[in-house]
């Protein structure tokens, strides 16, 4: 079987495809649609792929969504197409393109108002970096930088901006320390993450993010506001720190994040790598039985 993906995909983690899928299953991995015009040859070639999936990382649903018109009749071309939608701020105009793709995938409950007869809904999300980043970038006894790290770009989107600022508040009010600076690099990223006594996220709506998975990875306690598909992934939820988004409760939760020590790596990496993900949904879109098990390294 040959399988398209225009998205973030790590070949290097295909070294724990099981022997059937090594032997059954061939990904070719391109970049985001927004890099191909209309006459590249990359079309042609996805003609003869038994699926082709479109994930929606980034700007990727802004982009589709300006120039669909352009790319309506390479998508009836191809044999079988999937759109797989991330974030619940996007759904208000994905719809539009929904009839134009034979399978819709959504990640979060809350999508389900703009569903379709093409739809399946896969929970939960998915730690995006690869399996090598986590072995080499990540230390098991990291010397604590701050307090609490919540690293974003601003987005007043469900107010989180307001919610951001909020929290610093009380942060400096208790003289913790704390760094809320955007950091563009996925590696020193991840690295400040698991120097952190608390890794704090502030979801942009009421959808589960990256920035979930990037803590729990890094073995940090995460303190975030309760969102219900949290209760999908229990053995993570269990060990995570929920406070109201109204931060009602947040001075209490606070405290009890920077006292916490939690064992969620090892979850993350048997369980939520992106490639794993990619798998389950291309088993559910074709009846297929391919297997990725991620083992080597865990502790």
């Amino acid at each position: 079987m040959k399988v398209g993906i225009f998205g973030i995909y790590h070949q290097s983690d295909e070294r724990f495809f099981d022997d059937y899928t090594k032997s059954n299953l061939t990904v070719i991995p391109y970049k985001s649609i927004g890099y191909y015009s209309p006459d590249h040859d990359v079309w042609s070639e996805c003609k003869n792929y038994d699926l082709v999936i479109f994930p929606s990382f980034g700007l990727c649903s802004d982009w589709m969504n300006m120039h669909l018109h352009t790319y309506k009749s390479i998508l009836s071309s191809l044999p079988k197409t999937a759109w797989w939608s991330f974030d619940s701020h996007h759904d208000k105009y994905e719809y539009l393109y929904r009839s134009y793709f034979n399978e819709w995938i959504v990640f979060h409950s809350n999508c389900e108002h703009h569903t379709g007869p093409n739809t399946i809904q896969v929970l939960p999300f998915f730690y995006q970096l690869s399996y090598n980043d986590i072995l080499h970038h990540i230390e098991n006894d990291p010397k604590k930088s701050y307090d609490v790290v919540f690293h974003h770009i601003n987005y007043s989107l469900g107010h989180r901006d307001i919610i951001a600022k909020n929290i610093e508040s009380i942060l400096q009010k208790k003289s913790l320390s704390y760094n809320f600076n955007t950091i563009e690099s996925p590696i020193e990223y991840i690295k400040s993450i698991s120097r952190a006594k608390v890794g704090l996220n502030i979801s942009v709506l009421n959808d589960i993010n990256f920035r979930s998975f990037e803590t729990w990875v890094s073995n940090v306690p995460l303190l975030t506001n309760y969102l219900e598909d949290y209760q999908k992934i229990p053995e993570l939820s269990e060990q995570t720190i929920f406070y109201n988004r109204d931060l009602s409760n947040f001075e209490q939760k606070l405290e009890i994040a920077l006292d916490t020590k939690v064992d969620t790596r090892r979850h993350i990496i048997k369980n939520h790598m992106i490639l794993k993900r990619y798998i389950e949904v291309i088993n559910i879109l074709t009846d297929s039985s391919f297997g990725i098990n991620y083992t080597e390294g865990i502790s």
